[in-house]
């Protein structure tokens, strides 16, 4: 039985529907609904205000014979016959949330959309055990009854990271009209969301097999920059038209050697950028089909035939930032073509950058660099001053080791991919600086905890993907629940002593202890917490403070 939001109960028999008024004691069918078969589960769930009813039936139940999933909306039938293989297996319908039906059949599990076709070779979850019965808690983290083997728990995250291509170490990701790209050491390939996979081809095969970066226009149009593998290689971009997968439109060579590393940057007035190896920097003009070069290697002294250029980014006044293992280079355009200077850093000022070894560079629209390096966490630099700000591990990331920096789709939201997990920092004041670090690890969903320097991408849609050792993340932030509620806390455990206090000296369950009256000889005093949430319980984290002893 299930109750309909007008008080009438809805009763499910073996082949009808029948709306039973309590209150009049009357009962009657439901409209223009019979089925062939016998139903043996049935289930109600509610979506835009109407009901949806889904029932797994059987032609014959000694010969399991015509099993199938049956689901009726708005007076509109369908019909999903069980693989053969399935229609032996203990099944149960389980109401979801948004309209959705969790799906058990053996040990498998799906979670079905109000309108979705079931594929029942994919599904969502493999139990070790039979499931019997599912909740959501606080947290919407789902916990899955067994037949005779306990709990099981679906973490509510895990799902909305969306990681795939496993086992894949990605050093380059992007998305571009609905298609993303991935690349895997030397060679860029596309990759299927739905199925989780790269394809068994390069993305584009007339390119030379060294290839390094892509950008994209407005218009479609992608570039991709490559290199062959020679004796004496030849250094390219290829352009390519909107949707084409090759061959290349046209190809440009120009003569300064690459890195597989070297990074790419499409500027606003279209010009395309590439920093090199020991500070040289190559411009082309699509415009003109010209190619500018440029070199910062005196910077560097000495050690400019070993420095080697990982970022490059544009700021809202057209300054080019390049990023490279020794420090910062700021590319100001001249009338005769660019001056260069390096900020690099100083133990004697703490007010500058704290590491040389630059990984990523995000401006933003309040003269900001926000910059992630290889040791010193995240430095946010006034390009005005110079001065830095930094968020280490000191206030709360998980690891001073930074490869990429996205802007979220919300306002001061940036999200940062690191060595050990993903994190999100949102800035609450800019001055004084005051900002929250949430961290997220692969218990959550995570490809790994570690990611990979240059794999990381934001797409026009909002979409942010993060690139790491074992396979890539792609997912709207937005998305993601946000937690802002505490959980409850109680006090599980006391010590006394450095002996475990029993109730009768607590005088009942420590969780209910709201006073404690000790002898001046009972002065060392320790408590044990528990968080309700089991998110990740790893990760709570408590604070407290004795009224009357502590400030603080």
């Amino acid at each position: 039985m299930e109750l309909l939001p007008n008080g009438e109960l809805l009763v499910f028999s073996e082949k009808m529907l029948y709306h039973l008024d309590a209150a009049n004691c009357t009962i009657r069918p439901a409209d223009g609904f019979q089925s062939t078969k016998l139903m043996m589960r049935s289930a109600m769930t509610t979506w835009r205000g109407a009901q949806i009813y889904w029932f797994s039936r059987i032609s014959d139940p000694e010969n399991n014979a015509g099993a199938d999933l049956m689901r009726l909306h708005q007076g509109h039938e369908e019909i999903f016959p069980f693989p053969e293989t399935m229609r032996p297996l203990w099944k149960r319908l389980i109401p979801g949330k948004a309209g959705h039906l969790w799906l058990i059949v053996g040990r498998l599990v799906w979670d079905l959309a109000p309108a979705e076709t079931p594929d029942f070779n994919a599904p969502d979850y493999v139990f070790d055990a039979v499931p019997t019965v599912l909740k959501y808690d606080r947290s919407d983290n789902i916990w899955v009854g067994t037949n005779g083997y306990g709990l099981r728990k679906i973490n509510h995250l895990q799902g909305l990271f969306n990681a795939g291509a496993d086992n894949w170490t990605l050093n380059g990701v992007w998305v571009h009209q609905g298609r993303y790209f991935a690349k895997w050491v030397n060679e860029i390939r596309t990759y299927d969301p739905s199925t989780r996979a790269f394809s068994d081809q390069p993305a584009f095969p007339d390119a030379p097999v060294l290839q390094v970066s892509m950008v994209f226009e407005p218009t479609g149009t992608t570039w991709l920059l490559a290199a062959t593998e020679e004796k004496n290689p030849r250094q390219m971009l290829l352009r390519y038209a909107p949707g084409s997968q090759g061959p290349a439109e046209r190809i440009y060579t120009f003569a300064t050697p690459l890195n597989l590393r070297d990074p790419m940057l499409r500027a606003r007035d279209g010009r395309i950028w590439i920093a090199t190896h020991g500070g040289k920097l190559v411009c082309f003009d699509p415009a003109r089909a010209h190619f500018d070069y440029f070199d910062a290697g005196h910077l560097f002294g000495d050690q400019a035939s070993v420095v080697r250029s990982v970022a490059i980014a544009e700021d809202a006044d057209g300054t080019i930032w390049v990023g490279t293992i020794l420090g910062l280079v700021k590319c100001t355009p001249t009338p005769d073509g660019l001056n260069f200077a390096l900020t690099q850093a100083d133990s004697g000022n703490p007010n500058g950058l704290n590491n040389n070894s630059i990984a990523c560079i995000l401006p933003t629209a309040n003269d900001q660099l926000w910059l992630g390096t290889k040791g010193g966490g995240i430095n946010v630099m006034d390009t005005r001053t110079g001065r830095c700000r930094h968020i280490t591990t000191a206030n709360g990331l998980l690891n001073n080791v930074v490869y990429g920096i996205l802007a979220g789709n919300r306002p001061d939201e940036y999200w940062c991919s690191t060595n050990r997990g993903l994190a999100k920092i949102n800035v609450r004041s800019h001055d004084p600086f005051d900002f929250t670090v949430t961290t997220y690890t692969a218990e959550l969903g995570l490809q790994d905890n570690e990611f990979n320097t240059q794999a990381y991408y934001k797409a026009d849609s909002g979409e942010l993907l993060f690139g790491g050792i074992n396979g890539l993340n792609h997912f709207f932030p937005e998305k993601l629940p946000q937690d802002t509620v505490p959980p409850p806390v109680y006090t599980v455990g006391v010590e006394i002593n450095h002996q475990p206090a029993g109730m009768a000296l607590l005088g009942g369950p420590p969780e209910l202890l709201t006073r404690l009256e000790l002898d001046h000889n009972q002065n060392n005093l320790s408590f044990e917490f528990a968080a309700l949430d089991f998110t990740a319980p790893a990760k709570n984290r408590y604070r407290y403070r004795l009224s009357g002893l502590d400030d603080d």
